[in-house]
């Protein structure tokens, strides 16, 4: 499993939450679920999705996420992605929050995501 382009939604101050998205890759020949993150900057990040129901957009935590076999999953922006819920602190643009991916299989993936406005 692998990582590409990892950043972290730039919020104002005052906002608590925020999204994190990722290209995972995955070269094996057996899909992975992702069950879990976790970061010292947020008290609860969560695997999420994006749901859209009579025209209106929004948010739905999810048990794990899927990266199949031999195959990618894109965290994006109206899709699936990773919210950082409770920031502890302020994050600036620029900076490099860490965030842990936990898989089933019990294997972790360390993310260094950069703080961007989007």
């Amino acid at each position: 499993m692998t990582v590409q382009g990892a950043t972290v939604a730039a919020v104002p101050p005052s906002i608590r939450d925020t999204a994190a998205y990722m290209t995972l890759t995955n070269k094996s020949d057996q899909p992975i679920k992702l069950v879990g993150a976790a970061t010292p900057l947020a008290t609860s990040p969560m695997l999420m999705t994006t749901t859209h129901s009579g025209g209106m957009a929004g948010m739905k935590m999810v048990p794990w996420l899927t990266i199949p076999a031999r195959g990618t999953l894109t965290l994006q922006r109206d899709g699936d992605h990773v919210m950082l819920m409770g920031l502890k602190r302020p994050l600036k643009v620029g900076e490099t929050v860490n965030i842990t991916l936990k898989a089933t299989d019990g294997r972790t993936l360390n993310v260094a995501a950069t703080v961007k406005k989007n």
